[in-house]
């Protein structure tokens, strides 16, 4: 099975009501006995929402079936992470909850990360080892744009500044970025992308 698979049958079994925190658990205690410090944030991150809510338990597994099929080196992906090292986030909507985001596209994944003096640095990769530090879910929208084009306006967004709740003009953070990339991806509007993120990463309740 392929480290891609593997991830995504881990996204699978981390989704099943009930079993979902003794088999996180089980992950990173294995990962921690072997010193591997990513692996055991990357097993054993888990949302305080899906244990106390096992709709949405059951809403990331349809999603998670159905990626399971799919190529992460074709088509658009949202990807989200607990930021730093915690193995905790919380869920409300995208925009609105605690997590890290990025976006995959055809295979490149783009991320925001802030720098000194609340500059920003996106990076942009096709590490297998970086991506499968997120969580993924497939988006139903395609990409419109040539792969230097995109990278070209992925850069151009460093000019702005990062803020943890991005109310200015110049003010960014990376669900803001994940947002504008995902836009002029498929060549649609911040809103419509807005939407397009919920339907694809869902929110608290579903």
């Amino acid at each position: 099975m392929s480290d891609e698979n593997y991830y995504k049958l881990i996204n699978i079994l981390k989704s099943i009501p009930v079993l979902n925190v003794p088999f996180s658990a089980g992950l990173a205690l294995g990962a921690l006995c072997q010193n591997d410090t990513e692996m055991v944030k990357r097993t054993g991150e888990l949302d305080p929402i899906l244990i106390f809510n096992p709709l949405k338990c059951l809403s990331n597994l349809s999603k998670f079936i159905v990626s399971f099929f799919r190529d992460y080196n074709e088509g658009i992906w949202i990807g989200k992470k607990a930021y730093g090292n915690q193995i905790f986030g919380f869920t409300l909507s995208p925009g609105f909850d605690l997590y890290q985001y990025a976006i995959l596209i055809d295979g490149n994944m783009y991320t925001l990360r802030s720098t000194n003096s609340y500059k920003v640095e996106v990076k942009i990769t096709k590490d297998q080892q970086q991506i499968q530090l997120y969580t993924w879910f497939p988006c139903s929208k395609q990409n419109q744009r040539l792969n230097a084009t995109l990278k070209e306006y992925a850069k151009s967004l460093e000019t702005f500044n990062y803020s943890y709740l991005p109310l200015g003009s110049n003010q960014i953070n990376s669900q803001l970025f994940t947002n504008l990339m995902l836009a002029y991806a498929a060549k649609i509007s911040p809103t419509k992308a807005a939407v397009e993120m919920t339907s694809s990463v869902g929110t608290f309740l579903i």
